[in-house]
């Protein structure tokens, strides 16, 4: 990768931005959501720390894999359309190769030059690579990170990068509990509590039970009691230390979000090796990730929702504008890429599922080494 070919841009939201984080979280009695089992469980959204200028920080971030993920995903949908246009269908081992990367866990390390060299112009997999003997990729993405003093003076967005060549950035800085300088990432996110009603246990909706339910007297009764009856136990098992399953839907959820109006900072490098057809199904893949407005977790409470600002292409050294707006309002490539597409529809027009399925084919001979408990025999390489 280089700093010659690559694409730059600005995702600003427009909803809440939720990206599961692991582990345990809870939103302790000053409302902060915190590693642990601490006050209400919370989903946390991710984070990283980072320091800048000698002062730390604790931002909210989109994952660079995943971005690359839902990529690859958009790109291996083109694919797949037009081997279907062609009456084509892929096995399950090429769909899922062209979806993960990977059509199995049991990868080769005996690439030939000859693969290397055809996979390197292959309009996919010269792109995104993988397979089975884990071919290079031709791009690279990085963490979409928000666009505040620390990641600037971090170096992790450019210094006066889209409208703020000419407006302040925002973020101030703070201490601490322990008294340690610490700057405000920890402003950029906000925490909803979501409550998933039980309409029959609560008997919100008397009329309706009574017109629509089967023996509404003796079942919604029979009902509540199994609820109290469940809760009852789960009070007793936790005191005693153990659990018992929670049978009822009525329920609370906690999820922490990166706020509205944060902008993040979005970059991805190509290698300058890419041919035009490489980086046309890029810029595809790319508008097609824009145009779905579903970054994300709980897209359908209306999360992951962004506009696309500054996008522009930077290919040897020359930048162009990446998108203009269609007449339904979607993200379209601008008319100067047109070339690259053309490009990509003619290589994509030549694929077969043959030649495509010989990068996920293993090559070395599957023996079978020893039999598992029942007898059931164990594959190994």
């Amino acid at each position: 990768m280089t700093v010659n070919s690559n694409v730059q841009g600005i995702l600003k939201l427009t909803t809440p931005l939720h990206c599961a984080s692991p582990g345990e979280h809870g939103v302790n009695d000053r409302g902060y959501v915190v590693a642990g089992k601490t006050g209400r469980p919370c989903t946390a959204t991710m984070h990283q720390r980072i320091l800048a200028g000698g002062l730390r920080d604790n931002i909210p971030y989109f994952p660079a894999n995943d971005l690359r993920g839902r990529l690859r995903r958009k790109a291996a949908a083109l694919v797949m359309e037009s081997l279907a246009a062609m009456g084509a269908k892929v096995p399950v081992d090429l769909y899922a190769g062209l979806c993960s990367g990977a059509a199995n866990a049991r990868p080769e390390n005996d690439l030939t030059i000859e693969e290397a060299v055809r996979a390197n112009r292959h309009v996919y997999m010269g792109l995104f690579g993988g397979g089975t003997r884990l071919l290079r990729s031709g791009f690279s993405v990085q963490d979409a990170v928000p666009i505040v003093r620390s990641t600037v003076n971090a170096g992790m967005v450019p210094e006066g990068f889209g409208d703020y060549a000419e407006k302040l950035l925002p973020a101030s800085s703070r201490n601490d509990e322990d008294g340690q300088s610490q700057l405000d990432g920890w402003k950029l996110t906000d925490v909803r509590h979501i409550l998933r009603v039980d309409d029959a246990m609560r008997v919100l909706r008397p009329k309706e039970l009574e017109a629509f339910v089967e023996s509404p007297g003796e079942t919604i009764t029979a009902y509540q009691q199994s609820v109290f009856q469940n809760r009852k136990e789960r009070k007793e098992t936790a005191e005693e230390g153990s659990a018992t399953t929670k049978t009822d839907v009525g329920n609370m959820v906690s999820v922490q979000s990166i706020i509205p109006g944060t902008e993040l900072y979005f970059r991805l490098d190509m290698s300058d090796t890419l041919t035009p057809a490489q980086t046309g199904l890029m810029l595809t893949s790319l508008v097609a990730l824009l145009n779905e407005q579903a970054l994300g977790g709980w897209v359908r409470t209306g999360f992951g929702r962004f506009k696309a600002e500054h996008f522009a292409l930077t290919l040897d050294g020359e930048q162009t504008p990446v998108f203009q707006r269609g007449p339904k309002g979607d993200y379209e490539l601008a008319e100067a890429l047109a070339p690259y597409v053309e490009a990509m529809r003619s290589e994509l027009s030549a694929l077969t599922v043959p030649d495509l399925l010989e990068f996920f084919t293993a090559r070395k001979e599957v023996k079978l080494t020893k039999k598992a408990k029942g007898g059931a025999n164990v594959e190994a390489a």
